[in-house]
C-alpha cells in the first residue's frame, strides 16, 4: 500500500496545488523521461515526486502563460519581478504559484470584474445585432429607391428627347435671324468708331493735367512695397488710342521714381548708423515677419550651436537611446535605482574568512596543489570584501554583453585578468563531467570518510573543516592526498566556486581531483569565470538580494582599473609577493586609517562621472609582468579568444572584441553579441543526474576550436584609442547614468564645459577652472579610502594571515 508524507499530504490539501493537473512526459532513447512541458530530464521512478515539486509547477506556470492557456490567458509576466505574475483584468500582482493563482481568480474582485466584462460583451453584441439589423434595413431601403431612381431617370430621358427637338426648331429658327443681325452690327460699328475718335482727342488732352496726380500715386504705391507694374496695370485700362502716349509718360516716371528711390536709400544707410535699440528689435521683428532672416541667422548661428549641445544634456536621459543591445533594461537593477526606489547593497556570500581560520597549509601537501593547479589560489591570503564597491559594479554589469557599461565604453573581467590575479590554469580541457554518482561513496573513496548527511550532491563545509583540521605528522601517502583534496574542496566552496547557501560545497568537483596529475589539465580559470559571470548576470536582476562566487576576483580587478576608488597603501617591503598571483598584494595586514567615504551612493557618483581617461585600460605593465610566477602567463594564446565559458551546468560566452583596449588594441564597433539568456536559466535544481558533456556537447567542441576564435585589431600606443564611430555608436546603445544625481552632476559640468569653449575671456575660463575644482571637492573624486600598512599601528590592526609560502609553512 503506497503512502504519501507528511508535506504531500499538506500539499495536495492546499486549495489550487494541482490547478494545471500533471505534466506529460516522452521516454527518450536512455530510459530517461523528459517533461513535455519544461524539459527537464526525471528517472521512471521520480517521475510522480518531480510532478510535486516546486520547479515543475513553475515551468507548468511558465508553460501555460507562454501559450495563453486557461487560466493563464489572463495573467502576464510582471516586468519587474520574474517570481510575480500581473492579472490583466484587475491589475493586480500576485505570486507565481497554482495556489495564489487559484486564490486570486476565485476572489470577489476578480470575479465581479469579471462580470461586467461579461456584460459588456453581452451589451456589445446586442448593439451589434441592433447594427446589423438597421443596416439590413437600409440595404433593402436602398434597393427600393434605386428602383424608384431608376424610373425617374427613364421619364427624364423621355423628356430629353423632347427638349432637344425645341432645340432643333430654334436653330433653324436663330440661322434666319443670323443675317439680319450682322447687317445692324455693321451700321453700329461705323457709328462707334466716329464716337471713338472723338474720345481719343479729349482724352489726349486731359492726360496732361492728370500727369502730375499720377507721379504721386506712383511714388506711394513703390514706397508701400509694391513694385513699377502699377502703372503697367494703370496703363492697360487706357484706350488703345493713347497707348504711345502713355508709354513715354510710363518711361518719365519710372526714371524720376527711381531717383528718388535711391535717394531714400542713401538716406537709410546714414540714418542707421544713429538707430536706438528698439529700431533694431522692430527690424528683427519685420525679419522674422517673412524679411530677409540671413543678419540674424548669422548673428545667432555660434549660440544655436551651443543651445543644440545644452539641449541634449539637459535631457538627462539614462538611456539606452538604442534599446537593440541593452533589452534587458526593463528587468535590470540599474532601472529600480534610478527610480530611486532602491539603495540597498547586496549581501556578499563567501566562507573564505572561516576558511583562513580553520585550516592549516602544510608543506606536504603543496607539490600536489602545484600539480592541480591551485598553489597559486592558496597563497592569495584573505582580503576583506567592500559590498559597496560590488554592488555598485553589479549595477553597471549588462547580462546581454557580459561587460561593464562604463562612461568611457565597455571593460570586463577576461582569462587574463584570471590568470594573473589569481593564477588559475585558464587553458585545458572544460571544467564539466557526468552528476550520476553515489556521493557518499565518492567521499568514502577520495576522502576517506562517508558523510552521515548530504544535502543532494553538496557537502558541509563545518563538517569537512572538523574532519582535516591538522595532517597528522605520521601521514602517509594516501593520507596527504586525501588532505589535498579536502584543502582543494574548501578552496573551491569558500569563494572560488562559492553559492548563496555559505556552508555548502558542491561534490561535482570532487571526482576531478582523483588524479592530481590530471586535474592540472582542467581550465580552472575559464570555469572560475564562468561561475562569476552567472552570479553577475543574476545579481544584475531587478529583484536580486544576494551575490555569491570569486568576488575578490572582481574587487581586485576594480581597484587595479579604477584607481580613483582603489585604496591607498604605503610601500611594501621589497620583493613581498614575488612569486604570488597579483591579488596577494591587497593581502595582509591593512588597517584603516581614517573614515570610509566610499558609501554605495558615493560609488555611483564616481562611475557616473567616470571617463575614458579615467580607466587604466593596461594595468598589467612590463614591471608588474616580470615579477609574476610562470604559473601566471600560461595561456597567453587564449586570453583574446571569442569562446564559451564552461563549468558544468553553466555556460557563458567570453567577449574580448568588446575590450579591445585592455589588450593594447585600438577598439571599433563590435559585432552583435549573443549571451544566449536561456543558458542563463540553466541551474542544478532537478538535475542531479544530468551528463553535462552530453548536454552541452556543441559548447564543448567550440571551446575546442578556441585558439582559432581570437579577437585582433590594431596595437595602439594611447590606451583610449577608438575608432571614429565606437563613441557615437557607444553613447546610443549604452546604460548612461546610474542616478539622477551623477547626471545632475555631469549635466553641470556639461554646461560649464560648454561656456568655458564658447567664452573668449580668460576671466571666464579661469571662473570654469575654478567650478570644475569644485565640483570635483563636492563629488569626493580626491576623497579616497586609504587602507594603508603602518608598522607603527600593528597594535590596533586587525590581523590578516599574509600569503603563504613555502618557507613559513609548518613542517
Amino acid at each position: 500500500m503506497a503512502t504519501t508524507t507528511a508535506d504531500e499530504r499538506a500539499a495536495a490539501n492546499l486549495e489550487g496545488a494541482e490547478l494545471l493537473g500533471q505534466p506529460t512526459f516522452t521516454e527518450l532513447d536512455n530510459g530517461r523521461f523528459r517533461c513535455v512541458e519544461t524539459g527537464h530530464e526525471v528517472l521512471a521512478k521520480n517521475k510522480d515526486s518531480y510532478s510535486r515539486t516546486k520547479r515543475c509547477r513553475l515551468g507548468l506556470i511558465d508553460f501555460a502563460l507562454c501559450r495563453r492557456k486557461v487560466p493563464l490567458n489572463m495573467f502576464e509576466q510582471d516586468p519587474l519581478f520574474c517570481s510575480k505574475l500581473k492579472c490583466k483584468l484587475t491589475g493586480d500582482t500576485i505570486n507565481k504559484t497554482e495556489e495564489h493563482i487559484w486564490k486570486h481568480i476565485n476572489g470577489r474582485r476578480f470575479l465581479y470584474k469579471l462580470e461586467q466584462k461579461e456584460l459588456e460583451k453581452d451589451t456589445l453584441s446586442r448593439s451589434e445585432e441592433q447594427q446589423g439589423k438597421k443596416n439590413a434595413a437600409k440595404a433593402s431601403k436602398s434597393s427600393t429607391e434605386n428602383s424608384k431612381s431608376k424610373k425617374k431617370k427613364r421619364q427624364d430621358c423621355d423628356n430629353g428627347g423632347d427638349i432637344s427637338a425645341l432645340v432643333s426648331v430654334a436653330e433653324h429658327v436663330s440661322d434666319g435671324a443670323a443675317i439680319e443681325e450682322e447687317e445692324l452690327e455693321e451700321d453700329a460699328v461705323s457709328k462707334l468708331g466716329e464716337q471713338q475718335g472723338k474720345r481719343k482727342a479729349s482724352k489726349a488732352s486731359k492726360s496732361s493735367t492728370e500727369n502730375s496726380k499720377s507721379k504721386k500715386k506712383n511714388r506711394q504705391d513703390c514706397d508701400n512695397g509694391g513694385d513699377r507694374l502699377a502703372l503697367v496695370s494703370v496703363s492697360e485700362h487706357v484706350s488703345d488710342g493713347t497707348a504711345t502716349v502713355e508709354e513715354e509718360l510710363e518711361k518719365d516716371t519710372v526714371s524720376k521714381s527711381g531717383e528718388q528711390q535711391d535717394k531714400r536709400k542713401v538716406a537709410k544707410a546714414s540714418k542707421s548708423s544713429t538707430e536706438n535699440p528698439k529700431s533694431k528689435k522692430n527690424k528683427c521683428r519685420e525679419c522674422d515677419n517673412g524679411g530677409d532672416r540671413l543678419a540674424l541667422g548669422s548673428i545667432s548661428e555660434h549660440v544655436n550651436v551651443s543651445h543644440r549641445a545644452i539641449a541634449t544634456v539637459s535631457k538627462m536621459d539614462p538611456g539606452p537611446i538604442n534599446s537593440a543591445i541593452l533589452h534587458l533594461q526593463p528587468t535590470h537593477r540599474s532601472q529600480l535605482v534610478w527610480t530611486d526606489q532602491s539603495a540597498n547593497c547586496l549581501q556578499c556570500r563567501r566562507r573564505e574568512a572561516i576558511l583562513h581560520r580553520t585550516i592549516n597549509l602544510d608543506a606536504r601537501i603543496v607539490p600536489y596543489l602545484k600539480q592541480s593547479g591551485f598553489w597559486g589560489v592558496a597563497r592569495i591570503g584573505f582580503t576583506q570584501l567592500d559590498w559597496h564597491l560590488i554592488t555598485a559594479l553589479v549595477e553597471r554589469w549588462r547580462p546581454e554583453t557580459h561587460t561593464f557599461h562604463m562612461p568611457g565604453g565597455e571593460c570586463t573581467i577576461t582569462l587574463q585578468d584570471v590568470a594573473i590575479q589569481f593564477g588559475l590554469p585558464v587553458d585545458g580541457e572544460p571544467v564539466t563531467g557526468s552528476l550520476q554518482h553515489d556521493w557518499a561513496t565518492i567521499c568514502e573513496d577520495l576522502l576517506g570518510v562517508r558523510p552521515t548527511q548530504l544535502k543532494g550532491s553538496r557537502l558541509s563545509l563545518p563538517w569537512l573543516a572538523s574532519q582535516f583540521t591538522k595532517l597528522p605528522v605520521e601521514a602517509d601517502e594516501v593520507m596527504i592526498k586525501r588532505y589535498t583534496r579536502a584543502y582543494i574542496m574548501q578552496l573551491i566552496g569558500g569563494f572560488l566556486f562559492a553559492d548563496k547557501s555559505n556552508t555548502l560545497v558542491h561534490l561535482m568537483f570532487l571526482p576531478l581531483l582523483k588524479d592530481f596529475e590530471e586535474a592540472g589539465r582542467y581550465s580552472w580559470g575559464s570555469a572560475c569565470l564562468a561561475w562569476l559571470y552567472r552570479e553577475l548576470c543574476r545579481a544584475s536582476q531587478i529583484d536580486a538580494l544576494e551575490i555569491a562566487g570569486p568576488l575578490i576576483l572582481l574587487q581586485v580587478w576594480a581597484w587595479d582599473r579604477f584607481p580613483a576608488i582603489a585604496p591607498q597603501r604605503k610601500l611594501t617591503t621589497p620583493n613581498e609577493y614575488v612569486g604570488c598571483p597579483l591579488s596577494a598584494r591587497w593581502s595582509g595586514s591593512l588597517t584603516v586609517t581614517k573614515v570610509s567615504t566610499h558609501v554605495l551612493s558615493q560609488y555611483r557618483y564616481t562611475f557616473d562621472r567616470l571617463s575614458r581617461n579615467e580607466i587604466v585600460w593596461i594595468p598589467y605593465m612590463h614591471e608588474i609582468m616580470s615579477i609574476l610566477p610562470e604559473y601566471c602567463l600560461n595561456g597567453q594564446d587564449v586570453w583574446l579568444t571569442i569562446s564559451p565559458l564552461i563549468c558544468f551546468h553553466i555556460v557563458e560566452w567570453h567577449r574580448p572584441d568588446r575590450v579591445l583596449r585592455q589588450f593594447r588594441l585600438r577598439q571599433y564597433v563590435p559585432p552583435h553579441c549573443n549571451t544566449d539568456t536561456q543558458l542563463h536559466q540553466l541551474d542544478l535544481r532537478g538535475r542531479y543526474d544530468n551528463d553535462w558533456r552530453r548536454e552541452h556537447a556543441r559548447y564543448i567542441s567550440a571551446w575546442g576550436l578556441r585558439r582559432e576564435c581570437c579577437a585582433s585589431g590594431k596595437v595602439i600606443q594611447d590606451e583610449s584609442d577608438v575608432s571614429d564611430d565606437y563613441l557615437s555608436w557607444y553613447n546610443s546603445i549604452t546604460r548612461r547614468y546610474i542616478t539622477p544625481q551623477g547626471a545632475a552632476y555631469e549635466y553641470m559640468a556639461n554646461i560649464i564645459k560648454q561656456i568655458h569653449d564658447i567664452s573668449s575671456q580668460d576671466e571666464i575660463k579661469s571662473l570654469c577652472d575654478s567650478c570644475f575644482k569644485v565640483m570635483d571637492d563636492l563629488h569626493g573624486r580626491n576623497s579616497v579610502r586609504p587602507l594603508t600598512y603602518d608598522p607603527d599601528k600593528r597594535q590596533n590592526c586587525r590581523r590578516r594571515q599574509q600569503p603563504p609560502t613555502e618557507d613559513n609553512l609548518d613542517p
